[in-house]
């Protein structure tokens, strides 16, 4: 190379070096600021967290008190926080509902331990059981096998705790315990014919006669 040819590359080096700084302080910069973000939003995080401790615990205690109105007052439910390293866009921890069905029993994940009766009814219970700001938003809630594991003890106060779900909500409920279908305010008959099933909604004297059916002997004056 001649000798402009290394003046100009040196003048090239020059203003790559000069870029090069320049990239790193912006660099630094955003870093810093990246940092700093990081601060307040893992403050922000360890806030919030701490009030869905305090809200977690009340939903507990509420849930639970649900829960022997039905008769599952062996049922004990606990929300395991488990800190996160790495905060996620659900916070900075990690949030799972445990479950034990027997004082001696261990807490277990709640879709492990119970059954599918029990499920239900502890859903049911825990959307009770959420804040009352909470509940404003209106939701489409399906219930199954509500009544499974039920004693008919408990029938008319689960159709209590339903009707009190559906001020706020939609609720479609299967089942097969009149005292609920009594509760509905809409009810659709579901009928197999073979390997046909249809469903069609039913009034008045349609209705009493299926509800009366379901009730059996139990003259349904009595209720």
């Amino acid at each position: 190379p001649t000798f402009e040819d290394v003046m100009k590359n040196l003048e090239d080096m020059k203003i790559q070096l000069k870029e090069l700084a320049e990239l790193k302080k912006r660099v630094a910069t955003a870093e810093g600021r990246v940092s700093k973000l990081e601060t307040e939003l893992r403050e922000l995080g360890e806030e919030i967290d701490t009030k869905r401790r305090t809200v977690a615990a009340e939903v507990e205690e509420r849930a639970m008190h649900i829960l022997e109105r039905l008769g599952m007052g062996n049922v004990d439910m606990k929300f395991k926080f488990t800190p996160l390293e790495v905060f996620s866009f659900d916070g900075v921890s990690r949030v799972k509902l445990l479950v034990r069905t027997l004082s001696r029993a261990e807490f277990e994940p709640f879709d492990v331990v119970a059954s599918g009766g029990e499920r239900s009814r502890i859903y049911l219970a825990l959307h009770l059981a959420k804040p009352s700001t909470a509940l404003r938003s209106r939701k489409v809630l399906v219930f199954d096998e509500l009544e499974s594991g039920l004693g008919q003890r408990y029938a008319d106060k689960l159709a209590d705790l339903l009707k009190e779900a559906a001020v706020q909500n939609q609720l479609l409920v299967v089942t097969h315990l009149p005292q609920v279908a009594v509760a509905a305010n809409a009810h659709f008959l579901v009928e197999r014919v073979k390997d046909m099933a249809t469903i069609r909604r039913i009034d008045g004297n349609v209705r009493r006669m299926e509800i009366e059916a379901m009730f059996g002997k139990m003259d349904l004056k009595e209720m």
